[in-house]
């Protein structure tokens, strides 16, 4: 799990970081979010904030942060306000609601 809380400056770089690497999809009833990335710090500084798992390397040195389900929807949750349109678009597809209140 994540071993550190999330500060709304944390929260909100991690936004603009999904919004460029990042992806959610819904896969079957579960969430699934990954976030990949040349080298290691930032998948694994994703893991201290907000849990998951890290894999990698991968080929050309990739290394990718990903979560699943209520961790999934409690991460797009967090970032969601700071997103694009697309991506709140893609987070709803992805947590399974057709509109989110923010307040």
């Amino acid at each position: 799990g994540a071993t550190k809380r999330p500060s709304l400056l944390d929260i909100a770089w991690v936004a603009g970081i999904y919004e460029g690497a990042g992806c959610a999809v819904r896969n079957g009833a579960s969430t699934l979010v990954q976030v990949g990335q040349k080298g290691e710090w930032l998948p694994h500084k994703l893991l201290e904030l907000f849990g998951g798992r890290v894999s990698g390397p991968k080929p050309h040195g990739m290394y990718v942060w990903a979560c699943t389900g209520a961790r999934a929807r409690g991460f797009l949750m967090t970032v969601y306000t700071f997103l694009s349109p697309r991506r709140k678009e893609q987070a709803r597809k992805a947590v399974g609601v057709d509109h989110v209140a923010v307040p």
